[in-house]
Parts: C-alpha cells; structure tokens; sequence
C-alpha cells in the first residue's frame, strides 16, 4: 500500500527542516495557489496543528495566467495560504 501524503507528513514532520506547499487540480497539474485545486487544506492544517510543524513553509506556484500581475498573484498566494493554514506564512519561523 502507497502511503497517503498525510501520512508522511506525520511520520517525517520532526525531520522535516521545510515545507513545501501548493495545490493540484490533476495528476501532473501542480504548483497551483492554495484553494485554487482540490488539496484538502483542512486536513493539511490539522495535521500541521498536530504535528507542532513550526518549521518554514514555502509556496511553490506557477503562474499560469498571464494576465494577472506577478505582485497580484504573489499577494493573493500568500493571503489564501495564510486562510487555509491558519496562520501568516511570514510567521512560519525556523525554530
């Protein structure tokens, strides 16, 4: 059986030194602005609550429409990151 990514964030989390985030829409579409795909970001937060994971977490995004300014698109990554995971990404300092 594959391990579900949830379940590796639970075991790895005291070894982890980083994070990584973004959200997916399909197999292979990935590095989406959180909310913007189908990633369970509740779920995603809690185990981060539980886990104690204080350690950096970092945005990894494409831009996928060019029509948005890159600041726009910057801004609103980080605001629907920071609702989904409760906290400011900015906040998420090494321990």
């Amino acid at each position: 059986m594959v391990p579900r990514p949830l379940d590796l964030l639970s075991r790895l989390a005291p070894r982890l030194i980083a994070l990584h985030l973004s959200d997916r829409s399909a197999p292979f579409v990935d590095h989406l602005r959180p909310g913007d795909g189908f990633v369970d970001w509740a779920a995603v937060r809690r185990e981060l609550e539980t886990t104690g994971f204080g350690r950096p977490r970092l945005l990894e995004l494409i831009r996928r429409d060019a029509a948005e300014d890159l600041a726009t698109f910057f801004r609103r990554a980080v605001g629907q990151a920071d609702i989904r995971l409760g906290r400011r990404l900015a906040d998420a300092a090494p321990e």
